[in-house]
């Protein structure tokens, strides 16, 4: 399911207004699969074997790693709580950024997932 979001047009409009803000609140280095843009890196979930690949990356001022989601109302929530835990765990190792870019109409459903599943990250509206 995650793979068909990406896919689609809004998706593609949504990641454009995220990279737009990552810019603008310092970051470099970005990637995403993006026209023009080098892609993230696959994850890989060692006890899973599910591969998984950030919507964007980048680092910030200090050279910490920030890694970038867009959260999506899915009627499958578990690929999408176990790609942000991943995600939420790697920041931590890094000391790095976990934030989720938040479109209009799935705030409450984002910060539902986050709280239930003990995810720490920071939600940005966009």
């Amino acid at each position: 399911m995650l793979e068909e979001y990406r896919k689609q047009n809004s998706y593609q409009k949504l990641l454009e207004k995220a990279i737009s803000n990552i810019k603008k609140t310092g970051f470099d280095e970005i990637k995403a699969d993006f026209e023009g843009m080098e892609p993230p890196a696959k994850l890989v979930n060692r006890t899973t074997d599910q591969v998984f690949i950030p919507d964007a990356t980048a680092k910030n001022r200090n050279g910490l790693k920030a890694y970038f989601e867009i959260s999506c109302k899915v009627t499958d929530t578990e690929p999408l709580v176990s790609k942000w835990k991943l995600i939420d765990t790697l920041a931590k190792m890094k000391e790095g950024i976990f934030k989720i870019f938040v479109p209009s109409g799935t705030m409450r459903f984002t910060q539902e997932l986050i709280t239930q599943h003990n995810i720490n990250a920071t939600l940005v509206k966009i």
